[in-house]
């Protein structure tokens, strides 16, 4: 009889430290094991670079099961949902709204915002940096999909994504399939229906104001593209608008939940960087050095652990046999905390990004290939310009007898209460 004490040992740390579960695999076990894991089943997770390199592009492997899970909520239309040249032609639709002088145009709507929720926090009251980052990126994300809109219809709108995000508190309602049943809106299931009728609603709203009169927003860009001579249809622009909404907002935040807890828990870090900004700031500086602070941070503790790819062919990883089908993680946190790549490399040291080095397949915050997310571009600029707002205009510091300990939330990993702060 085979001893479940293992599998149920492994599953309750991966669900609730897999920081914690892949150190001490790491320890025991390499940069590359196979092991059982919830949700995912028996899995194979890697580190190395050269494996990763083989796993993205060698073609013998295709999207995770993670995201064929989002099938439900994204519908089968949207980008992240595709694989293949379908993928591709997609992305060549959609990728133009997160880069270049399109970002840009948040800029001072993100510097405005952020100023606005710091001066409004009480004075030595705890507050989650999580929270407020995220309430931060939301405004910003809704005004690049809606447009620009009067402050009360802005409010409307968050509500609407707020309800339909806390749908999937709990990563069960949305991955695990005998939690998807409809008893109505009381069910978690039926709830999270009923939230996302609600939204879907608006959009369809919003797409008929944008059919009468054009404005300047990711969703009238969606609505003028073509794909293979074809206008997208409204099921598509969708299923396109759930995904940055979705997504869009929470990894940023939880990735700056890190950033501010690696930054002050050094004073020393703190001073340097608000003299930095006080003299970049207005300059129109790119804020470089910033960014390797927060490249640093995002390789210490990436918020999203692994990336999820199945074979389409039988294969092998080492000395691991890959049957067609089987899942594969290459794995982010293994990657950045491979001692040959990174010096001790635990140790917050953002240098490391000051050359401007890659660190190709060993370091990859924001995924591989052609699966890498679209929004990198506009999430780094959007934390850089948020960090040098709080750099030059507020002091912050943790909240009394506050530890930044890992904890899951959802699907991402977040310091314990999203990093709790107080404003002096």
């Amino acid at each position: 009889m085979i001893n479940p004490f293992p599998y149920l040992s492994n599953g309750y740390q991966w669900l609730q430290n897999p920081y914690h579960f892949l150190d001490q695999k790491l320890k025991t076990d390499g940069l590359t094991f196979r092991k059982h894991l919830p949700i995912l089943g028996n899995v194979v997770l890697t580190g190395e670079p050269a494996l990763i390199q083989k796993i993205i592009t060698s073609g013998e492997f295709g999207k995770g099961e993670g995201v064929g899970a989002l099938k439900s909520i994204l519908g089968s239309h949207s980008l992240i949902m595709k694989d293949g040249k379908e993928h591709l032609k997609r992305r060549i639709i959609v990728a133009p709204n997160f880069k270049g002088k399109a970002i840009a145009e948040y800029d001072e709507a993100t510097i405005q915002y952020t100023e606005k929720i710091f001066y409004e926090l009480d004075r030595h009251k705890p507050f989650s940096i999580y929270q407020i980052i995220q309430k931060i990126s939301l405004r910003i994300i809704v005004v690049a999909i809606f447009g620009n809109k009067e402050q009360e219809e802005l409010q409307y709108i968050e509500s609407l994504v707020e309800k339909f995000l806390q749908s999937f508190k709990s990563p069960l309602v949305l991955f695990f399939k005998p939690f998807q049943v409809n008893l109505g809106k009381y069910s978690p299931w039926g709830k999270a229906l009923q939230n996302r009728e609600n939204l879907c609603s608006y959009i369809l709203q919003e797409i008929g104001l944008n059919e009468i009169k054009k404005c300047n927003s990711i969703l009238s860009h969606l609505l003028g593209a073509k794909e293979d001579g074809i206008p997208l249809q409204k099921e598509e622009i969708i299923g396109e608008v759930f995904a940055l909404l979705l997504f869009g907002h929470d990894t940023g935040a939880a990735t700056m939940s890190w950033v501010i807890a690696h930054i002050y828990q050094n004073p020393k870090i703190v001073e340097k960087l608000q003299v930095y900004v006080k003299q970049e700031y207005n300059a129109g500086s790119e804020l470089t050095y910033l960014e390797a602070y927060i490249k640093e941070s995002m390789r210490l503790c990436p918020v999203v652990v692994h990336l999820t790819r199945k074979a389409l062919k039988d294969t092998t990883i080492t000395h691991y046999k890959i049957r067609k089908g089987d899942t594969v993680l290459p794995c982010t946190y293994l990657a950045h905390h491979n001692p040959a790549v990174f010096t001790e490399p635990y140790q917050f040291f953002p240098e490391r990004f000051m050359d401007g080095k890659t660190y190709e397949y060993s370091y990859f915050p924001f995924g591989l290939g052609v699966r890498t997310c679209i929004g990198k571009p506009f999430v780094m600029r959007q934390m850089k310009l948020i960090l040098s707002v709080l750099m030059k205009h507020f002091y912050l510091q943790f909240a009394p007898n506050y530890i930044p300990k890992p904890k899951r939330h959802f699907v991402l990993i977040l310091p314990q209460q999203g990093c709790l702060m107080v404003k002096k």
